[in-house]
């Protein structure tokens, strides 16, 4: 699929090779068997894709599944994400719901947090919340909770509850 201006999507939808979109916005299930390049990106639900993301800024809720590398300028997700690759972005913004995974991380600024159970469900979910692992993590500003990770390098780095980091390198405060 190549389409100069906006794809939306609705449902369930695949594509058996490669989409490009001046835009993408998808709620439900979209599945591409292999690389995705659009502007923005906003996915709601599950986005498999097979090969390599490309997007100006990636904002995704839900399910996220990339079997290669992602490059945006931005890259935000909320829910549960596995990278095959690298996340490289200049902002990037992970809020955890489940286990994650991603091979790297490299970015100017560089969040991950858990998101807090509430409500009626939280004593029963608490043990639930999620958590990301991941090879190595490099920025300017990082700033981490639940992760568990090879190397972290920054600027300034924040490290924390739940992280286990094997080593850390930083130049400015930790």
């Amino acid at each position: 699929v190549d389409c100069s201006g906006p794809v939306h999507v609705s449902g369930a939808f695949q594509c058996g090779g490669k989409l490009m979109a001046g835009e993408l916005h998808c709620s439900g299930s979209v599945r591409v068997q292999t690389d995705l390049t659009s502007g923005p990106i906003n996915a709601s639900g599950g986005l498999h894709v097979e090969g390599s993301l490309k997007g100006t800024e990636v904002r995704s809720s839900g399910s996220l599944r990339v079997d290669g590398g992602v490059e945006a300028d931005s890259f935000t997700t909320t829910g549960s994400v596995r990278v095959d690759g690298m996340v490289n972005a200049e902002q990037i913004s992970i809020r955890l719901w489940d286990k994650c995974q991603v091979g790297a991380i490299g970015g100017s600024k560089v969040l991950v947090t858990q998101s807090p159970t509430t409500g009626f469900l939280s004593g029963i979910l608490r043990n639930n919340v999620g958590s990301l692992t991941c090879d190595s993590i490099e920025g300017d500003e990082v700033d981490l909770t639940a992760v568990k990770a090879g190397v972290v390098r920054g600027v300034n780095v924040v490290i924390r509850n739940g992280c286990d980091i094997d080593q850390v390198e930083y130049t400015g405060t930790c």
